[in-house]
Order: structure tokens, then C-alpha cells, then sequence
């Protein structure tokens, strides 16, 4: 009995046979044997494509993505990735039960090392009009996120191009994300993007959207080990909230606010971000605001009744006290240094004979971490604190 041919077998596939995704693997392997041509795919599962039935437009597409992530990213050449592309960005118009197919196919074609360059953009347009990213199920919107980025990362400066109305995009398809792993995947990719594109009048906007998790308030599951953990979110959103020198004057106030409130995670996410602040962001960014971070930082080492605070803040402390010694550059800001060190000192000369008080550990701490900051300061305050 002859073998059915790739169109029966088609036809069994789409209309329901479980081994939809092994059968991908064949038509794969013979599309890289030149068998069979994704054009002719395309025309073969025209009767599934074309369909009024939405599961069978869904089941048809889903054999293209499938195929599309079977083959190797360097196989198909550009002209055939050209007619991919275009028939990809019309199925984004598609039913909305339809769509997770597309964008599994999507997500193949710009890995693809032949990709038009001007196909990523045309994508993402036609995406951001038509799809509603949070409308979408949680591996769906994990699946966008993907595509952004792995168009970003592989065609940088066609997606500059985009200019304002990709950054747009970026906000609308992230903004209401709750899910706590594709938030952990946001804030590992919001940083190269934001560091590679003008955020331009959008600038507030995109610090909104990712500031509104601060400070994460998440508790894992107890019963699931291999969770996302509340430190793995906070380590990652400080890395976004900083990845650009225009975000200091929407973050600085925003930590000095969480600084001030009684509540302990806001504490130790806002001293983690300002530390990475001070290796972040410019002198000129810190330099008007450094009187009041100094107060909101003193106030949690000095008396310290929580040592993780405490810790935190006098890490924060040596951060910044580092900033100041290596980032100078007008005559005004090289008096910044020795007057925040006066003021450190002024903070523990009182307490330093009172060796039998609790604070006594605190000031020897602040102290020592202030020492260790730099050269100058560690001059500077064994100078003035040691007897003659």
C-alpha cells in the first residue's frame, strides 16, 4: 500500500491526528532537503488557511510555526523569508483564537540570520496595531516580549528607525503585566532596550510603567522551590529603573519617598537602587539631591535598629562616597566630598568616647565604611578623627 501523500497527510494533521508536532519535524527535514519548498507548504495547507472554521485557520498556521522553528536560522534565504514575513504579518489580522499560532511563527522568523531588514519593523507595526498584548494569555505575552526583543537584539539599527513609535509599542504591549516570570524576563530585557533607543517626550512614561513595581511586593508560592523569588524581581526592576541617566530626575525623588516610609522592603529596594544609581547615573543627576539622601541614609544607620537596613544603607553610603571621589568635574562639585565626609564626621564625633553605648558600633561602621570609600576619604576622615 503506497505511503499517503503530504497532502493526506495534511489533511489528517490539521483535522485533528495528535501527531501534528512529530509530523512538523518531517515536513521541516524535508524543506531542508529542498523536498519540499515553505511556498509550497503555504499552498498545500491553503484548504486549512482559508477555512471559515477558526480551529482549522488555527490548526494550519500552527503547522507553519511549528515548521518555521524546526528549521535552522540560517537555512531559508532572504526572498523566502520576504513571502514569510508577509504572510505572518496578515495572519496578525487573523481570528483572536488564531493568534498564539502566529506569533509562535513570528517569534521563528525574526531568529531567522536571512530576515529582510526591514521586516522586523513591518512585524512589530503590524503587531502593536492589532494585538492586544495584555489581552493575551500569560505564555502568549511571553511569546511578544520574546519577539521585541529578539528583533531588537538582531536588527538594532533598522528598529532605531522606529523611533518613538516602537518605544509607544513597547510601553502599551508591557504596561499591566502582572505575571511575576514575564516580569522577571522584562526587567532582564527593559535595560539593553532602554540603553539602545531616545525615549524621547516618552521618557516618564516608560519610567511609570516600570516604576509602579516598585518596591515589589510579591510573595512566591511556598510550596514551589524553583519560583521566581521577590529578591530575583527587585535585584532585576533596579537594574531598569537605572539603565538611563534620563530616569534620575523621576528616580531620585521616588527613592528618598520610599526612603521615608516605615514599611521594610521599601527600605532595602530603595537603598539597592540607589546604589546602582550612583554607579548609574551622572554626578550632575545625584549632585541636588545629595543633602537629602545623605539625611534618608543616616537615619537608617544611626541608630540602625534593623541590621539588613542598617548594612544596606552604609553600602549605599560608601557607594555614593565613591561617586563623589572619582566623578568631578567643575570646581563646585569638588566640594561636595569633603562637605559630605564633614558631615559624616560630625555625625560620629559625639558618640565615639561613648564606647558602652549601642551606638558606638554604628558610628565605628559608618566610620570605616566612609574610610574604604576612597583614598580621599579615608585621608580625610583618619585626619580629622584621630587625636594628634
Amino acid at each position: 500500500m503506497a505511503a499517503p501523500s503530504v497532502d493526506d497527510k495534511l489533511h489528517d494533521v490539521v483535522k485533528g491526528d495528535d501527531n501534528l508536532i512529530s509530523y512538523c519535524h518531517e515536513l521541516a527535514a524535508d524543506i531542508e532537503k529542498r523536498s519540499l519548498e515553505f511556498v509550497n507548504l503555504v499552498e498545500k495547507l491553503g484548504f486549512a488557511l482559508t477555512d471559515e472554521d477558526v480551529a482549522l485557520r488555527e490548526r494550519g498556521t500552527l503547522v507553519l510555526s511549528y515548521v518555521l522553528q524546526n528549521i535552522p536560522e540560517d537555512f531559508l534565504q532572504e526572498n523566502e523569508l520576504h513571502f514569510i514575513t508577509s504572510f505572518f504579518v496578515d495572519r496578525l489580522k487573523d481570528h483572536h483564537n488564531v493568534i498564539p499560532a502566529v506569533l509562535k511563527g513570528i517569534l521563528a522568523i525574526v531568529s531567522m540570520k536571512n530576515l529582510p531588514e526591514e521586516a522586523p519593523s513591518r512585524i512589530l507595526s503590524t503587531m502593536f496595531r492589532e494585538i492586544s498584548c495584555q489581552s493575551q494569555l500569560q505564555s502568549d505575552r511571553r511569546v511578544i516580549y520574546r519577539i521585541i526583543h529578539t528583533s531588537i537584539v538582531n536588527k538594532l539599527e533598522e528598529m532605531k528607525k522606529m523611533g518613538p513609535d516602537l518605544v509607544a509599542g513597547v510601553i502599551q504591549s508591557i504596561d499591566g503585566e502582572r505575571d511575576p516570570r514575564n516580569l522577571l524576563f522584562l526587567f532582564s530585557i527593559l535595560p539593553t532596550f532602554i540603553g539602545n533607543f531616545e525615549l524621547g517626550h516618552l521618557t516618564e512614561e516608560m519610567f511609570d510603567v516600570i516604576s509602579c513595581y516598585f518596591p515589589v511586593d510579591f510573595s512566591p508560592p511556598a510550596n514551589d522551590p524553583n519560583s521566581v523569588t521577590r529578591e530575583d524581581l527587585a535585584h532585576l526592576l533596579a537594574q531598569s529603573l537605572v539603565s538611563t541617566t534620563a530616569f534620575a530626575e523621576f528616580c531620585l525623588p521616588l527613592l528618598m519617598e520610599k526612603l521615608d516610609s516605615n514599611i521594610r522592603v521599601a527600605k532595602l529596594d530603595a537603598l539597592l537602587v540607589l546604589r546602582e544609581a550612583c554607579k548609574k547615573f551622572l554626578l550632575k543627576d545625584l549632585e541636588p539631591h545629595i543633602r537629602e539622601l545623605w539625611k534618608c541614609i543616616l537615619k537608617e544607620i544611626i541608630p540602625g535598629t534593623e541590621k539588613e537596613i542598617q548594612d544596606a544603607a552604609i553600602a549605599t553610603l560608601k557607594e555614593l562616597i565613591y561617586k563623589l571621589s572619582v566623578e568631578i568635574t567643575n570646581k563646585e562639585q569638588s566640594k561636595l566630598l569633603p562637605d559630605l565626609l564633614t558631615q559624616v564626621i560630625g555625625a560620629s564625633q559625639s558618640l565615639l568616647t561613648e564606647v558602652d553605648s549601642s551606638l558606638f558600633v554604628a558610628v565605628i561602621k559608618l566610620l570605616t565604611a566612609s574610610a574604604e570609600a576612597s583614598p580621599f576619604a579615608c585621608h580625610y576622615i583618619v585626619s580629622r578623627v584621630q587625636k594628634p
